[in-house]
């Protein structure tokens, strides 16, 4: 889910998770991982 504000800055909004900062791409690219390990 990308929030109103990441969408305004382009999608590069940094979000807080799990204690770290990463990036709309890469939580992209983290679930992309995900879907092809099942």
């Amino acid at each position: 889910m990308v929030s109103k504000r990441s969408q305004e800055k382009g999608g590069i909004e940094v979000h807080k998770r799990d204690g770290s900062y990463t990036s709309v791409l890469s939580i992209d690219k983290a679930l992309l991982l995900l879907k092809a390990k099942f």
